[in-house]
């Protein structure tokens, strides 16, 4: 198999204008976009000055690695489940075989020569299986645009993008103890949206989203968590390039309904997103290559503000009380850790996130939620089993809330 055209497999794979015109800004490029740290030649001065051209082109320069680097090792994942396979088609150098729970190595192996008899990837049949055919939205318009997680926010993210890792997951539990008292608890959490738009620059995801924790014991009322509610609203979202650094800023008029205490809120979100490798990774995945099987990571941040008013404050003098309209700034950050697609690790993500807002007016002069998930993906990403914490006053509803949640969840 010959190296500079898997090279070029590798690199169509990421659908990254400006990752296919650094690999052919020079005659050996093909090969040292997956194995140059020095690539895309960053001054020293960038850590002060990022701003700069020089600074912008070599930042965009190494996003673009990053996505090379990223579909190379997630070919050779594939690639390495492939070859265990009974009477597998593909066969590999003894080199490259030994590395086999290092894709980033194999990498910089592979790549290392442009010999094609070194450290080869190669074919052991003539007749090789055919591989399956794309996912092609333009063939399944409907299922390509459905978009399910856990938070209405994320609704932005495609699930071709590798940021689909570190969104949350839509979870169902039910529960029941019929020993004496015959209590069932059902609980529901997640978002559900449809997206408009295409590869436009401007996209819209109209969307409803619910959170439902239900109590119902024999012959007593029903028990309903303070914080329930449903909504509606649309998610107008847009990406755009500064230089070198990518943005998304997503804007989300919202009506929510408080089921406990019937309260009605107007809203909109604007979250500021922004998308960079330089001088470290935001919102970006990169692979952790000095641990085993090389998993994936991201720092998250964005920048959000929340403007609300009250069409109906609530059902009782104490809720009235804090049901004020509202101005509120403030910021997300968290980390995210998966090893979903990492050949022989189980695949777990791991979400953390931390939201404060000041409130420059309404009740509540602070608010802060941490929020964190455990998830193990049962198939394709998109089937799961999650543990999910929450911790903090909800950013939609204000209402103060500690609470686990474990059961079936999905993502799409």
């Amino acid at each position: 198999m010959q190296k500079r055209k898997l090279s070029g497999v590798m690199l169509a794979s990421t659908k990254n204008a400006d990752t296919l015109q650094a690999a052919f800004n020079g005659p050996d490029a093909w090969r040292a976009i997956f194995t140059d740290d020095n690539f895309c030649k960053v001054p020293s001065s960038c850590a002060k000055t990022p701003d700069s051209d020089v600074c912008k082109a070599a930042m965009k320069c190494s996003l673009a690695q990053s996505e090379a680097r990223s579909a190379a090792i997630s070919f050779l994942l594939s690639f390495n489940s492939e070859v265990k396979k009974p009477n597998a088609a593909y066969t590999e150098s003894r080199s490259m075989a030994a590395l086999v729970n290092n894709p980033a190595a194999q990498m910089n192996l592979y790549f290392a020569d442009e010999s094609n008899q070194a450290n080869f990837i190669g074919c052991t049949a003539v007749n090789l299986p055919k591989a399956p055919a794309p996912f092609d939205p333009t063939k399944d318009p409907v299922m390509s645009n459905i978009r399910v997680r856990g938070l209405s926010d994320e609704l932005y993210i495609d699930r071709n993008q590798s940021l689909f890792k570190g969104t949350s997951s839509a979870t169902g539990n039910f529960s029941g103890d019929t020993t004496a008292a015959h209590t069932y608890t059902t609980k529901v959490n997640g978002a559900f949206g449809y997206a408009f738009g295409g590869t436009s620059a401007i996209q819209f995801v109209p969307y409803v989203s619910i959170y439902q924790s239900l109590t119902d014991t024999a012959l007593k009322p029903r028990v309903i968590d303070p914080s329930d509610n449903v909504a509606g609203g649309i998610l107008a979202y847009g990406y755009f390039d500064t230089g070198g650094l990518s943005n998304v800023v997503s804007v989300k008029p919202q009506y929510l309904l408080n089921t406990s205490n019937q309260a009605e809120l107007a809203s909109v979100r604007a979250i500021y997103t922004p998308l960079m490798d330089i001088p470290f990774n935001i919102n970006t995945f990169e692979h952790l290559n000095f641990l085993p099987g090389s998993p994936w990571w991201e720092f998250t941040f964005n920048l959000r503000s929340d403007s609300g008013t009250y069409t109906n404050r609530g059902n009782t003098p104490a809720v009235v009380a804090v049901n004020t309209d509202f101005e509120r700034a403030g910021a997300q950050v968290g980390a995210v850790f998966s090893t979903d697609g990492i050949a022989n690790l189980p695949s777990l993500t791991l979400i953390a996130t931390e939201t404060y807002l000041y409130g420059f007016t309404g009740f509540y002069r602070h608010m802060d939620v941490f929020q964190s998930s455990l998830t193990y993906n049962l198939t394709n990403s998109y089937v799961d089993l999650t543990a999910s914490y929450k911790h903090g006053r909800d950013e939609d509803t204000a209402v103060a809330a500690q609470a686990w949640l474990i059961g079936l969840s999905g993502h799409f």
